[in-house]
């Protein structure tokens, strides 16, 4: 931590949301310690920090989430556990470093050199802002509530670091199999989803003007996404059946089949995506509004990346997630990590799906063989069966999780509906 002591603060400028758009609690964050770093309010380092608590003089106290050090973590949530010091978590140390103002700003604005800040504790908030009121209410809210939220993101934390841990073993990456592990992961998700809002107590007949069309945003960028999904299901589905056809072809004409055999190819005939950057409804947020808030950025931001995933590997590029996520702000960690890990993976393998590919080495060996190879001949309709039962369970996903987010959808602009009436 001595590092960060090191480095000259310098005030970052923080952002304000458009009118109209909610202020999360990234945002309204971002302005308190900024206040709080121009009143001399702000301490860094563990040590320093863990002073200051002792001493019941911190205010707040922020800590990241990627920090390597386990022993670190238990520490500072001890110390604020036992001093009654409200705690925050941010995704990354990096980031946390820019808002501590431990950085340089160019001549454009921009944070050169952020240093990483694991920890730091706030105790002077400077003025008050609307951001401080924010956090304040955030820190304010029920025990429960908040539990429930944080039981949700473990939730979803937990199925994340299961596909990390997928990619690393290396052997399954990039199958239909583990595509289709990942596509499960969002009914799972969706579940938890709709336990936490039981948990708060937030039925759709009870959701806010905001929050209403926050979901409908959401949902309806997945439904898009879903569809181009489909789509390519179906281009490649379409070119195995063209190849089971020829398969058959060879044992009457094994010249014409031979002729006929042509290996799986990605298309590259679906539009470009892009979700939208979800922001709706008031300007602040408060109780279960912002609970609802924060769980569907989790929603959105894991949605869509799984989306992504799948997407990119069927057509054999990078660009849907990049394209699919550019909008997408990564609340989890774990998150974080697996889109990192994944996309370096990608771009180091091909980015070609091993079942396909397969299927391709068969039919490259026929057709340099010639007629009668009847071995490849078996192995390419083995090959074609594995692949024909992998996209057959990709599409049943989709269309069940199509369905289900349609039924969600419905029953929220019934509930719109019925509120014009």
């Amino acid at each position: 931590m001595a590092v960060e002591e090191a480095v000259i603060p310098v005030e970052t400028p923080a952002p304000a949301p458009a009118l109209g758009e909610p202020m999360d609690i990234m945002t309204a964050l971002q302005l308190v310690l900024r206040k709080s770093l121009a009143h001399g309010g702000l301490v860094r380092g563990l040590h320093e920090a863990a002073k200051v608590i002792e001493k019941h003089a911190a205010l707040l106290c922020v800590l990241a989430e990627d920090c390597n050090q386990p022993d670190y973590l238990k520490l500072v949530k001890a110390l604020c556990a036992d001093h009654n010091v409200n705690l925050v978590t941010v995704p990354a140390a990096k980031t946390l470093g820019e808002w501590a103002g431990l950085c340089k700003i160019d001549s454009e604005g921009q944070a050169r050199k952020v240093v990483g800040c694991s920890c730091l504790v706030v105790k002077d908030y400077g003025e008050e802002s609307e951001g401080l009121h924010i956090v304040q209410d955030r820190n304010h809210m029920s025990n429960s509530a908040l539990a429930s939220l944080e039981a949700f993101r473990s939730h979803v934390s937990d199925n994340l670091n299961r596909a990390l841990e997928s990619i690393k073993l290396g052997s399954d990456f990039l199958t239909l199999a583990w595509m289709h592990a990942c596509f499960k992961m969002l009914p799972m998700i969706n579940n938890a989803f709709a336990k936490l809002m039981v948990d708060i107590d937030y039925p759709v007949t009870s959701w806010e003007g905001g929050s209403i069309l926050e979901y409908l945003d959401y949902t309806i960028n997945l439904l898009d996404v879903l569809n181009l999904i489909s789509s390519s299901l179906s281009n490649v589905n379409q070119a195995r059946v063209s190849l089971t056809h020829a398969l058959s072809l060879m044992e009457s004409s094994p010249i014409h089949g031979i002729e006929r055999m042509k290996e799986i190819r990605p298309h590259d005939s679906i539009k470009e995506f892009k979700a939208s950057e979800g922001n709706h409804g008031e300007k602040n947020l408060h109780g279960k509004e912002f609970i609802f808030h924060e769980a569907v950025l989790v929603l959105r931001s894991s949605g869509f990346w799984v989306c992504g995933v799948v997407l990119s590997a069927l057509k054999s590029d990078i660009k849907p997630i990049m394209e699919i996520t550019r909008n997408v702000v990564f609340v989890d960690s774990s998150l974080m990590a697996l889109d990192s890990i994944f996309k370096k993976k990608f771009m180091e393998e091909g980015g070609f799906v091993k079942d396909f590919e397969r299927v391709n080495e068969s039919v490259r060996s026929i057709v340099s063989s010639g007629t009668g190879d009847l071995d490849g001949a078996m192995e390419l309709k083995r090959r074609l069966e594995v692949v024909g039962n992998g996209l057959k369970g990709l599409k049943d996903e989709e269309e069940r999780l199509f369905g289900n987010v349609m039924s969600a959808r419905n029953e929220v602009l019934e509930v719109l509906r019925r509120s014009h009436n």
